[in-house]
């Protein structure tokens, strides 16, 4: 089971937008669709994005019928305007971090599976959640930029506060060396 490294916040390609796959898919991205669905696996994770592994090209796994569905150049073409969910979400970039996030409970989505066949699909519920997080990924947006803004800012004044703390025990332990 090949498990790639995850890329965590605050790392700037998180933010990066990916680049779109071309079909027939290469030997490599066949492989990267199996290093991610077990990444997933390993770290007990419901979905991932080729950017979380710090590969800059839209594919992307998500749960789906207890399986990792495959998404390749995912587009949502439609959402349930009228049909909002605020509810807890993580992810495995923000390692256990949790935030309540608004999402769609039903979206369409335009997408490639692995043999180069163009589908479109409806998901409702946890799998459209997923799904628009995943999305966001590929499309440069992290959970903290669906944040309510107070809710963000807290989040960033505690993390700033966690890197100093670290930084100045490294230092200390430095100085003692």
């Amino acid at each position: 089971m090949p498990k790639r490294t995850l890329v965590t916040f605050p790392n700037a390609s998180l933010k990066e937008v990916s680049q779109e796959v071309s079909f027939p898919l290469s030997e490599e991205d066949s492989s990267l669709i199996k290093d991610l669905k077990d990444t997933c696996v390993v770290e007990g994770g419901v979905g991932i994005s080729a950017i979380q592994v710090g590969i800059n090209k839209r594919i992307m796994v998500a749960a789906h019928d207890g399986e990792l569905k495959t998404f390749i150049n995912p587009t949502i073409s439609s959402v349930s305007e009228n049909d909002i969910n605020h509810d807890k979400e993580g992810c495995l970039s923000f390692p256990g971090f949790f935030a309540k996030i608004k999402r769609y409970n039903n979206v369409c989505v335009r997408y490639f599976n692995e043999e180069g066949t163009e589908l479109v699909d409806s998901f409702e519920g946890f799998t459209s959640r997923i799904i628009q997080h995943e999305v966001d990924h590929l499309d440069g947006i992290i959970m903290i930029d669906r944040m309510h803004r107070l809710d963000r800012d807290k989040f960033l004044r505690k993390r700033k506060r966690q890197y100093k703390k670290i930084k100045q025990t490294i230092s200390q332990m430095m100085r003692s060396a």
